[in-house]
């Protein structure tokens, strides 16, 4: 597996921090040492540990497909065909032929 990680120069020295865990900071005195350090940490999780996934509470954008019908479906269906017009119209207006 493998995960994005941020570098960043802090104070004469290097953090590499595993993205969206404050838990996995490592440090070093370059780049290379401060990404060496993470991954030693990394590979000391425990074999009974292991990484997962959960839901968040906050829907995804294809959680609401088919979610309205009627009126309210016809009524996104304008809003989305207005939104789509104004974008073709500037982007013609942008990159004339």
């Amino acid at each position: 597996m493998s995960s994005p990680v941020l570098v960043r120069p802090m104070n004469g020295h290097f953090q590499a921090l595993l993205y969206g865990s404050e838990l996995y900071l490592a440090e070093g005195a370059t780049r290379q040492a401060a990404l060496a350090a993470l991954q030693a940490k990394l590979d000391r999780i425990d074999a009974d540990e292991q990484w997962v996934t959960i839901p968040w509470k906050w829907a995804a954008v294809s959680d609401f497909a088919g979610r309205w019908t009627g009126e309210e479906a016809e009524i996104l269906r304008e809003i989305t065909a207005e939104a789509y017009r104004i974008r073709d119209e500037e982007k013609a207006a942008e990159f004339p032929e």
